[in-house]
């Protein structure tokens, strides 16, 4: 059980890392904003993703 185990962890990992290349080699952009107070332009920037993304949610929700 332990090999499969690990043989699978292996597999795991190794489409993993062929998701993140190939959604690289799309353009898509890996890692980001993790919430860490840098500066105030990062901050400011944080809070207008998070406001656009909650009035698209609420916009979503009234036309149900």
């Amino acid at each position: 059980m332990a090999a499969v185990a690990e043989n699978e962890a292996q597999a795991i990992s190794q489409r993993t890392r062929a998701a993140l290349a190939a959604a690289k080699a799309r353009g898509i952009r890996l890692g980001g904003f993790r919430g860490r107070a840098e500066t105030c332009n990062d901050l400011t920037r944080a809070r207008a993703v998070r406001t656009a993304k909650a009035n698209r949610r609420a916009t979503d929700l009234a036309l149900h």
